[in-house]
C-alpha cells in the first residue's frame, strides 16, 4: 500500500477503523504514525462520523496535543498522518511514584486536562482519555491521541 511515501517501519495497534503503524516522513528522518483507515471508509455508517471529526481534529491547534500532519483522504486507501511523540506513557512514567505530592498532581492534571479542553472548544471529544493513552515529554508537556487510534494492549 501507498501511503503518500511515508516508509512503514511497524505495525503499533489494530482497530475497528484499521491499523497504526510507526513510519518514517519522505525525509527519511522524521518518524510519524500512519494510520490505515480502510477498514473505517469501508463501514458506511461509521465513515461520515470520522469524516468529520478528522475535519475537526486538523483545526486543533494546542502544544499539548498531537499534529494532525495529513489526512490522506485523496488516495486510494484513506490514511492519517500523526506526530510521533516518544516515551513512556504516563502509567509507565509513574509507576511506583504514586502517590504524587499535590502541587505534582495538579500540574499533571493541568497538562492532562488543557489539551481536552481545546479540543472540546472544537465538539471533538477524547473517547478514552487516560494513563495509557497521555504521553508526558520531559518539558512537563503532555500528548493526548486522537480518539481515533486504538492501540493493542491499551
Amino acid at each position: 500500500m501507498n501511503f503518500g511515501g511515508y516508509r512503514l517501519q511497524t505495525q503499533i495497534g489494530t482497530g475497528p477503523d484499521g491499523i497504526s503503524y510507526r513510519a518514517l516522513a519522505p525525509d527519511g528522518l522524521t518518524p510519524v504514525e500512519v494510520r490505515d483507515l480502510s477498514a473505517a471508509r469501508a463501514d458506511p455508517l461509521r465513515w461520515p462520523e470520522l469524516d468529520r471529526r478528522i475535519r475537526l481534529a486538523r483545526q486543533l491547534d494546542h502544544p499539548c496535543a498531537r499534529r494532525l500532519i495529513d489526512p490522506g483522504f485523496a488516495h486510494a486507501s484513506p490514511f492519517l498522518i500523526l506526530q510521533w511523540v516518544e516515551g513512556p506513557t504516563l502509567s509507565e512514567s509513574l509507576g511506583a511514584s504514586l502517590p504524587l505530592p499535590p502541587t505534582q498532581a495538579v500540574a499533571l492534571t493541568h497538562a492532562t486536562a488543557a489539551p481536552l479542553a481545546a479540543a472540546h472548544r472544537r465538539a471533538l471529544s477524547n473517547r478514552r482519555p487516560g494513563p495509557n493513552r497521555v504521553r508526558p515529554p520531559p518539558a512537563g508537556r503532555s500528548n493526548l491521541a486522537p480518539a481515533a487510534r486504538r492501540r493493542s494492549g491499551a
